[in-house]
């Protein structure tokens, strides 16, 4: 009986976990303005890099950005709306 009402309260619990702040859409950085652009589909882009592009894969804190050069991103959400990143130096993003 206990472990019974115990497996429930855990399913429970893992059925309500917060799930982590969805990183699709667009991203704007200030100063200088830059945005950042993360489909569905995987594709990124930035603003300042026209006609450039990568695949993005997200992966827990870190986001590989796939294609010429590779690049990596370590981030952090400060709120579902706000980002820090730290590539080869640190900025944030808010969404727009």
């Amino acid at each position: 009986m206990r472990a019974g009402l115990f497996l429930s309260l855990l399913w429970l619990c893992s059925c309500t976990q917060e799930r982590p702040p969805e990183l699709t859409g667009e991203w704007l950085r200030t100063q200088p303005d830059i945005v950042y652009y993360f489909g569905d589909d995987s594709r990124f882009w930035q603003s300042d890099r026209i006609g450039e592009q990568w695949i993005w894969k997200r992966e827990n804190a870190r986001v590989r950005l796939l294609g010429q050069p590779e690049r990596l991103w370590i981030v952090s959400f400060q709120g579902p709306d706000n980002l820090r990143v730290i590539e080869s130096d640190t900025f944030d993003l808010r969404r727009k």
